[in-house]
């Protein structure tokens, strides 16, 4: 039986100094059969002159010029890709040997997931201990939209393994999203498949780098606001989830300084449920910036 193609989306802006090791990492994978598309999104450090040093009949590299998101660029890669399978690599992070060959492996025992994902391992920037995220964060059936209750953890995405057609049928990623756009994705696949599986092996290295989008804050609350208002249906389940919405973008508020809209998101979080124990810890914790004024 022949090995299914895995097309491999990399986008990558202004990282030469991380991307060799995202590359090669992809390269020497022991599933051979494999196409890795480097999107190259408008970079104007050495990345160019890293690119041309490679001569692999896998890579390919398109240079669209400055699209900048990760969603452009993500849904750019995959209009060439040709894979019956997608995955996705972040230009800083190493995937093991073994990652692609164990996950299409995985993905062939559940057949009716449009999406499989293994564990990893978070390398931070600041010296803490690395950290495994698998199955004490991830259910073996992870569910994406226990994240609206607080009850989740986000997957990185280049732990995942999603089916091509299920991607062409929801229309890839919505480009109108800065940052999460991986999260609000992965809603629209759940809801039409079953839910993501976990393959509860670390499988890659995902190295937290200073600068990413992740560490937005600003971004934080307003994106949150965007996926609750396209995916209604997940916030209305249920009060506790709605107070634990509230409560997230409070506390994103807080970090950039923002209290008169923290103020608003805590009544938003004692009315749906005054109850939830969340909710007082994170007022007694921050009370003083709640009550002070707005950064200017």
């Amino acid at each position: 039986m022949t090995a299914p193609l895995v097309s491999v989306i990399l986008p990558t802006h202004n990282r030469a100094k991380t991307l060799r090791r995202a590359i090669d990492s992809v390269l020497v994978q022991t599933h051979r059969e494999l196409e890795l598309i480097v999107i190259d999104d408008g970079s104007t450090d050495e990345t160019q002159a890293l690119l041309a040093s490679y001569d692999d009949p896998h890579l390919k590299v398109l240079t669209p010029g400055r699209l900048g998101s990760a969603a452009k660029a993500r849904n750019y890669g995959l209009t060439v890709a040709g894979g019956e399978f997608i995955a996705f690599q972040d230009s800083d992070d190493i995937w093991l040997v073994e990652k692609l060959a164990r996950q299409v492996a995985f993905a062939a025992e559940h057949p009716q997931a449009a999406m499989t994902a293994c564990g990893y391992i978070v390398v931070r920037a600041n010296g803490a201990p690395p950290r495994y995220h698998g199955k004490e964060l991830l259910a073996d059936d992870h569910d994406f939209r226990v994240l609206f209750g607080g009850r989740g953890s986000q997957i990185s995405t280049p732990a995942w393994l999603v089916r091509h057609d299920h991607l062409r049928r929801i229309g890839g990623f919505d480009e109108s999203f800065e940052m999460w756009e991986d999260w609000e994705l992965s809603l629209r696949l759940e809801a039409n498949s079953s839910p993501c599986q976990m393959l509860n092996e670390p499988l890659l290295l995902a190295f937290d780098t200073p600068g990413s989008v992740k560490h937005n804050t600003a971004l934080r609350s307003s994106t949150l606001e965007a996926v609750m208002k396209k995916h209604p249906q997940w916030l209305s389940q249920s009060r506790r989830v709605r107070a634990n919405h509230a409560r997230l973008c409070m506390l994103y508020e807080v970090e950039v300084g923002r209290s008169d809209r923290a103020r608003h998101y805590l009544w938003e979080a004692l009315r749906h449920d005054s109850t939830y124990w969340k909710n007082w810890a994170s007022i007694a914790l921050r009370l003083p910036r709640l009550l002070a004024s707005s950064a200017p």
